[in-house]
């Protein structure tokens, strides 16, 4: 304990390139927003510490201002 879990979701991509540097990565446990740790600037890396023992569902989602 703490179970800690790297994320990493920076294979997503726009297919609509060039506006692809204006992702936007949120991270989702259990139908809530958390915020990763040791994160890359743009959220689209980091750990996450689950604060116990269970089965969590984990969601990333990922938009533009398109």
């Amino acid at each position: 304990m703490p179970n800690v879990y790297a994320f990493d979701g920076s294979n997503s991509f726009d297919p609509d390139y060039p506006d692809n540097q204006k992702l936007r990565f949120e991270w989702i446990v259990n139908d809530a927003i958390v915020q990763l740790t040791e994160t890359n600037e743009r959220n689209s890396r980091g750990k996450y510490a689950f604060p116990e023992k269970g089965t969590y569902r984990v969601m990333l989602r990922v938009t533009d201002e398109e």
